[in-house]
């Protein structure tokens, strides 16, 4: 990804995908989710800017971190640049901005495709 220059796979430009219903959905998480949790799946696969990548490109619905301020900087900026080239919203679980230079500081980052999905990801994450 280049800054206002969009994505791309490959050499090809990635398209945005469209956003699924959460009853259908795949959700890559960090930590545990609430096992009443309206998606369809979920997924633990262990790497945020892998997950996160995988939310912009598609292969995964949405990306929720239940994980207590796992999160730094260095573990999520690169896919956080893809997600915005390609439309993907990405923000902080507890409204703190994502790009910070403090090394000690954490975040808990949530992805989504659309705002409404967004917003009930992020209800779900502050009740946990």
């Amino acid at each position: 990804a280049v800054r206002g220059g969009g994505a791309t796979r490959n050499g090809s430009p990635i398209a945005t995908p469209a956003a699924s219903r959460m009853q259908d959905a795949i959700v890559a998480v960090n930590g545990v989710p609430p096992v009443d949790a309206p998606w369809a799946q979920f997924r633990a696969l262990g790497a945020s800017a892998l997950d996160l990548s995988y939310v912009a490109v598609g292969a995964i619905d949405a990306y929720v971190d239940f994980a207590d301020e796992g999160h730094g900087v260095w573990d999520y900026l690169g896919a956080l640049l893809i997600c915005r080239e390609l439309g993907v919203h990405l923000v902080d679980a507890f409204d703190r901005e994502l790009v910070h230079l403090d090394h000690a500081e954490r975040r808990t980052p949530i992805a989504a495709h659309d705002v409404e999905t967004l917003q009930l990801l992020t209800e779900i994450r502050r009740r946990a």
